[in-house]
């Protein structure tokens, strides 16, 4: 992961227990909050990061506070089978 995507991750581990702060995506990354999400989405999918940079329960939590803004954000999501068992929906 590079400096920029740590970034990325380390924004979302610092707000998501505030709901985020999504009106400082756009002048801190360059990118609107649906982008912004997917993109993290992507990063914390890596199976290098998922066995090294972040405990597993985590990642589950940084996965499912990306999947809720993007529904915020009007995106029907579709969420992979296989981490449907990890999602808490609220």
């Amino acid at each position: 992961m590079d400096p920029y995507e740590s970034a990325m991750v380390e924004f979302v581990q610092i707000w998501r227990p505030y709901g985020g702060a999504d009106d400082q995506i756009l002048p801190e990354f360059g990118m609107t909050a649906d982008v912004f999400y997917r993109r993290v989405l992507d990063i914390l999918e890596r199976p290098r990061l998922r066995s090294l940079e972040l405990a597993v329960g985590e990642r589950h939590d940084l996965q499912e506070f990306c999947y809720q803004k993007l529904r915020q954000c009007g995106h029907s999501v579709m969420v992979p089978p296989q981490r449907l068992r990890f999602l808490r929906y609220t």
